[in-house]
């Protein structure tokens, strides 16, 4: 026991007489506010399942599928799955290691060897020990900076997963729409087609009767093409959307969808915070995985530190040594130690040096990637807030114009049927009164889609895991 003392006296002293560090720079200072200013926020935040506000269940359903069929989601759970087993696995080395083991050896001695008496001898050696540990001092902190390394980079993970998550609903949702809004166009744009030809006919007839110039009727011909020619490409639009949307639902191209809405849905109003800062920023997934990336940069960096310190471990054993198996179960077979072991850096080549400056440069770039991540960020939000606006008044400007188109055609109807105006003039305010409702589709569609933009940027009422940044030691 005296010269077990004395052992981790001289280990206790190696450990004093180590770990000189090489100085690194200080890390930069990373953004810690940030704000962007919206027009007429009610101050209410984004609310997770905001979609919901569109009082679609077709949409509802859709979500929900997507989130439980995607392969590309399934994909991202299974990774979570895979770095939480790691962290596990990375956090059993704050405890103890025991294990068993038995070994037999039935060997020959050279006569020319060095164990004496057994030269050139035959033997059995039997070594059992029912009790092997390992243990070790974690006295700089090494495991516990080790287990915060896997538990960050599983945070990744995680982020990743709801940034795939929040993608695919914005996906769903907006893919969603234009297929909804395709339909409408089809069918619109049928319509069209059966209008351009009643004009054409309309026209042929003049021409026949000598009161309009054949040129009207060639001009009539060229508008009937164009409309079939439109009517064409709106057709291969709506199938895109549809197997896009498919795809995103995780199924065949053959499976069904839910039919047409009568109308989409179109909330007058988006409500949004009156100040978005970096707190509300920070729910973003992208953001999550800059800021955990820094985590694990930062841990890392601090096990380079730690690299120049002794690593101390503590063995033992307890168990039968024979040799010659006939003594095995013997009680002068039985045996025990306890060795601390000690690695002291002393000279490394620099590599040691050299590891600290990668760590440290490599952390002060998650920071630089945490800083660009924020303010793309909010570039892209503020973008996000002026198309909401444009696209809010050109919507509130589309519905006007239908309401106008709807009101002429309603007065040439009436003069038509009261024989002050002639067919063509009625069927000409039919075709303004379908490009009107025409172009209030697709206004009302860029509305949702700027809806969807404005509240997927913005995190989707997610609640982030780690607060930004603001002590980059």
């Amino acid at each position: 026991m005296k010269h077990f003392r004395i052992a981790c006296g001289l280990l206790a002293a190696g450990a004093l007489s180590t770990g000189c560090v090489a100085p690194v720079p200080k890390p930069p200072q990373p953004i810690t506010s940030l704000h962007v200013g919206t027009t007429g926020g009610s101050g209410n935040p984004v609310t997770p399942g905001w979609w919901r506000q569109f009082a679609d269940p077709q949409l509802d359903r859709l979500v929900a599928a997507a989130l439980a069929d995607s392969p590309g989601l399934a994909e991202a759970r299974a990774r979570v799955m895979a770095a939480n087993a790691d962290v596990s696995r990375v956090d059993a080395l704050l405890y103890p290691h025991a294990q068993a083991g038995a070994t037999v050896i039935h060997g020959h001695n050279s006569y020319n060897g060095n164990l004496y008496i057994y030269n050139g001898k035959t033997y059995s050696l039997g070594v059992i020990d029912p009790l092997q540990v390992d243990y070790h001092l974690d006295i700089w902190g090494e495991d516990r900076e080790r287990i915060a390394v896997a538990e960050a980079d599983a945070q990744v993970i995680r982020a990743r997963q709801a940034q795939t998550e929040l993608l695919l609903t914005a996906a769903v949702i907006k893919t969603y729409f234009a297929w909804q809004t395709a339909n409408h166009l089809v069918a619109e744009q049928e319509a069209l087609v059966e209008l351009a030809e009643d004009a054409r006919r309309i026209l042929a007839t003049a021409v026949r009767a000598g009161v309009q110039s054949p040129a009207a009727e060639v001009t009539q011909r060229a508008a009937c093409d164009q409309a079939r020619a439109r009517l064409t490409e709106l057709a291969q639009r709506r199938a895109a959307l549809r197997y896009a949307l498919l795809a995103l639902l995780g199924k065949a191209a053959s499976a069904t969808l839910p039919g047409t809405r009568a109308d989409l849905p179109a909330p007058k109003t988006f409500p949004l915070p009156a100040t978005i800062d970096l707190d509300a920023l920070a729910a973003r997934p992208d953001i999550q995985i800059a800021l955990w990336q820094a985590q694990a940069a930062r841990h890392r960096k601090k096990l380079a530190k730690i690299a120049y310190y002794p690593d101390i471990h503590l063995t033992a054993f307890a168990g039968l040594t024979s040799l010659g198996l006939a003594k095995m179960f013997y009680s002068s077979s039985e045996g025990f130690a306890v060795a601390p072991a000690i690695r002291l850096p002393l000279f490394e080549g620099g590599a040691l040096d050299a590891n600290l400056h990668a760590r440290a440069a490599a952390y002060d770039a998650t920071i630089y990637a945490y800083d660009k991540t924020v303010l793309d960020a909010a570039a892209q939000v503020a973008t996000d807030l002026a198309e909401l606006d444009n696209s809010k008044r050109n919507f509130a400007d589309d519905a006007d114009a239908r309401e106008e188109a709807d009101r002429l055609t309603a007065i040439a109807d009436t003069a038509y049927r009261s024989g002050v105006l002639p067919r063509l003039v009625r069927v000409r305010a039919q075709i303004r009164q379908h490009g009107a409702d025409m172009a209030l589709q697709n206004g009302t569609l860029r509305w949702l889609t700027a809806i969807t933009d404005t509240a997927t940027d913005l995190g989707g009422g997610a609640q982030p895991s780690a607060q930004p940044l603001s002590d980059p030691r």
